[in-house]
């Protein structure tokens, strides 16, 4: 699948995501953002209150190597919103109060 027309999944729908709790950090870069959304050409990153937006056009920065929240602050707007409504709908994420499982011995 062409990730510059993979714009929306199957369903048509934007696709949501949030990362697990015990996970902030990835390949050396630490405090990754909690929520994204990916719709159209936009993908938006932010944090569980909607602070810290990132925005990304996907079609012409394949790299997310420019943020454009502050070129476009309407998309910023309409996907926060979207993101946190759909945030609200999922089961609550434990957050700082998460701790991995103990390994079992043996």
């Amino acid at each position: 699948m062409n990730p510059r027309r993979a714009s929306r999944c199957a369903c048509g729908r934007p696709l949501f995501f949030r990362r697990p709790p015990d996970r902030n950090t990835f390949s050396g870069v630490a405090d990754l953002p909690d929520l994204a959304v990916r719709d159209g050409r936009w993908k938006l990153l932010c944090e569980y209150d909607g602070s810290r937006a990132e925005l990304y056009d996907l079609e012409a920065d394949l790299a997310e190597s420019r943020d454009r929240a502050a070129d476009f602050p309407a998309e910023v707007e309409r996907l926060r919103a979207a993101l946190s409504a759909r945030h609200r709908q999922m089961p609550p994420a434990l957050g700082g109060a998460y701790r991995p499982a103990p390994k079992r011995k043996g």
